[in-house]
């Protein structure tokens, strides 16, 4: 399958990096509802891994990461990285060895989500991980991206999910971004050194698309000095955030669709002209309240929630609002070592990329 990739040559990285850092700074999210735990809640234990690394106790790190028992029946993998002391900043990661073959054979695939802010965790149990969310539990997926490949999801940057900061030190920009996900990922791989010499590929979607370049910009620039050298085969972007004016012409979309009406149609496109207009006087703040109009306000006033976003071709669609309290609640933080941490939706993240 990797090998039918469009594979990026490694001078790429740095005209993907530049053009990513400069496109346009607004953002896309949607509302994530926190949900707290009862005061008789057991969420276990965080999990630090970094202190065990620092001392080469490299199997006992490994060890002590494997989720115990096996949610649906599939070995993964999960803990914090220390990114920053001084800063208390920790990035959460889940791993799951591939399900077919010899898994310290296989590549290794990382999948970052965009917002920014928003935690893979949504991905990985709704479309390409090896468990699927149902009714309140985990169960085998089917058809998962890990079936001959190593999955590997780092919720960043800090402030996004389980990932965090007791000091303030968020993300700036992407470079900022970049170089975290670099000192987690060596972190990993000396979790994991079997997957060294393994080929590595970034992937993600929607805001990662400024993400995945950052960080291949920064494994470009440390590969040549450095002790672990990553295998970077290639970088993959779903739905990437890169170009604002053309991809949010939604009006056009749904109406070619037969999801909205002549009528519907004038009040998207006139909408998304005066977006247009605020882009090019950079005038973020008020871009940023229509794009959120053109999949909020107006996608429920016109299409309706019976038509979900993200899949207009099936009618049924998980209620985000029971994933989100599902991946809070005490029994999936013990699973995964996060303990009573809080979890972060976009606030923070938000605030400190934009500015």
């Amino acid at each position: 399958f990797f090998h039918c990739l469009v594979c990026v040559k490694m001078v790429a990285v740095w005209l993907l990096f530049f053009f990513s850092v400069n496109v346009e700074g607004f953002f896309f999210f949607p509302e994530i509802e926190k949900f707290y735990l009862p005061g008789d809640a057991d969420a276990g234990i965080s999990l630090y891994l970094t202190p065990l690394l620092e001392e080469g106790k490299y199997e006992e790190a490994q060890q002590l990461s494997r989720v115990k028992p096996d949610l649906g029946n599939i070995t993964s993998y999960s803990g914090f990285f220390t990114i920053n002391k001084h800063c208390q900043s920790n990035l959460f990661f889940w791993f799951f060895p591939a399900q077919k073959g010899q898994w310290k054979d296989a590549p290794l695939l990382l999948w970052l989500e965009g917002g920014p802010g928003l935690t893979s965790l949504y991905s990985i149990l709704l479309t390409i991980g090896p468990l699927k969310y149902h009714e309140g539990e985990l169960q085998k997926q089917e058809f998962s991206w890990n079936l001959e490949t190593n999955l590997l999801l780092i919720d960043q940057p800090v402030g996004t999910g389980y990932s965090f900061t007791k000091s303030g030190c968020y993300a700036k920009n992407e470079t900022d971004v970049g170089e975290g996900l670099y000192k987690a990922l060596i972190q990993f791989y000396q979790l994991f050194p079997e997957l060294v010499k393994n080929n590595f590929f970034i992937s993600g979607q929607s805001y990662a698309g400024h993400y995945i370049p950052a960080l291949g910009h920064a494994i470009h620039k440390y590969n040549p000095g450095a002790e672990v050298k990553i295998s970077l085969a290639a970088m993959m972007i779903g739905n990437g955030l890169s170009d604002a004016e053309t991809q949010l012409d939604y009006g056009n979309h749904l109406y070619y669709l037969g999801l909205i009406d002549d009528a519907a149609r004038d009040v998207y496109n006139q909408n998304y002209k005066q977006f247009v207009q605020d882009i090019k006087d950079k005038n973020w703040n008020a871009a940023s309240k229509l794009s959120y109009a053109f999949r909020g306000f107006l996608y429920d006033k016109f299409v309706g929630r019976k038509v979900d976003f993200f899949n207009y071709i099936d009618g049924s669609s998980i209620s985000p609002r029971n994933l989100s309290r599902y991946i809070q609640s005490a029994e999936f933080r013990k699973a995964l070592q996060i303990g009573y941490l809080p979890f972060h939706s976009f606030p923070n993240v938000y605030h400190f990329l934009r500015n």
